[in-house]
C-alpha cells in the first residue's frame, strides 16, 4: 500500500532530520493509518519542540490518534501529551478542549466542563465548546448554569438560535 512506502521514506527523512516537525506529524499520520497508539504519540511528541507547527493539521492527527485509544493506561499518555501540548502552544485553547474531551470519555463532567470553559474563555469559544458547556450544564442539572453560560457564548455569536432556546429553555 502507499502508506508501507511511504512510511520507510518518511523514518528516512526521520534519521536525517530529528527535529523536524512536521515530518514528525506525518511520520504519526502514518501509525495512525496502522492502527499504532503509542507510535502515533511518539511521533506527536516530536511535533511539540516545533514552534512552526501546522496547529490545525496537528491537532486533527492528535484527534485521530485519540480515538486509537483503548484502557487507562493509554488515557493517562494521551492527557499527559496534553498537558505538554498546552504548556507547548499556550495561545492555542484547542488542546484545553481536547482534555475536556478526555474527561468526558471516562464521564468526568465537571472536570470536562473546567477544561471546557478554560478553553472557551481562553480564546477558544467555538461554537461547539459553548456547545458541550451548555449540555454539561443540563447534564448536571445547574440549571442557573446554563443561562449564564449561553448569556456568555450570545456576546460571541448573538446570532444562534440554539443559545437563546436553551436559555429561555433554562428559565
Amino acid at each position: 500500500s502507499t502508506w508501507k512506502g511511504a512510511k520507510s521514506a518518511l523514518e528516512q527523512l526521520s534519521i536525517d532530520f530529528p527535529n523536524d516537525g512536521q515530518v514528525a506529524l506525518l511520520n504519526a499520520n502514518v501509525r495512525v493509518h496502522e492502527k499504532n497508539f503509542a507510535g502515533s504519540l511518539d511521533f506527536l511528541e516530536r511535533c511539540l519542540a516545533d514552534a512552526d507547527m501546522h496547529i490545525e493539521l496537528f491537532s486533527q492527527v492528535t484527534l485521530q490518534t485519540f480515538e486509537l485509544m483503548s484502557g487507562k493506561t493509554d488515557w493517562d499518555k494521551a492527557y499527559a501529551f496534553l498537558q505538554k501540548a498546552v504548556a507547548a502552544f499556550p495561545k492555542e485553547p484547542r488542546f484545553v478542549a481536547m482534555q475536556g474531551d478526555l474527561w468526558m470519555s471516562i464521564s468526568k463532567f465537571q472536570e470536562g466542563q473546567k477544561s471546557y470553559l478554560k478553553a472557551a474563555r481562553n480564546g477558544g469559544g467555538k461554537f461547539e465548546v459553548w456547545t458541550r458547556i451548555i449540555q454539561l450544564d443540563f447534564e448536571m442539572n445547574t440549571l442557573d448554569s446554563v443561562i449564564v453560560h449561553a448569556q456568555e457564548a450570545l456576546e460571541a455569536y448573538p446570532n444562534q438560535g440554539f443559545l437563546w432556546f436553551q436559555m429561555g429553555f433554562a428559565q
